[in-house]
């Protein structure tokens, strides 16, 4: 089954707004640098980690967009 882009939202914003969808994205924030820097002198590392925390921005700014307004 394919969802639309509204759809993934939905879903998305019911999970991660939840009291429990809350506390897991703190968690996962915590754990993988959503509010501090992924720098490490390793560059490998430093990439790595920088992967991780783009999972985390792309759920946090996903769920933050409006939904389209519907007509």
């Amino acid at each position: 089954m394919s969802l639309t882009p509204d759809q993934l939202q939905i879903l998305y914003k019911e999970i991660f707004t939840s009291d429990s969808g809350k506390k897991v994205m703190e968690d996962l924030g915590k754990r993988f640098s959503m509010n501090t820097s992924t720098y490490t002198p390793n560059s490998d590392e430093t990439v790595y980690r920088e992967g991780q925390r783009s999972v985390l921005v792309f759920i946090h700014n996903f769920i933050n967009q409006k939904l389209p307004e519907k007509e």
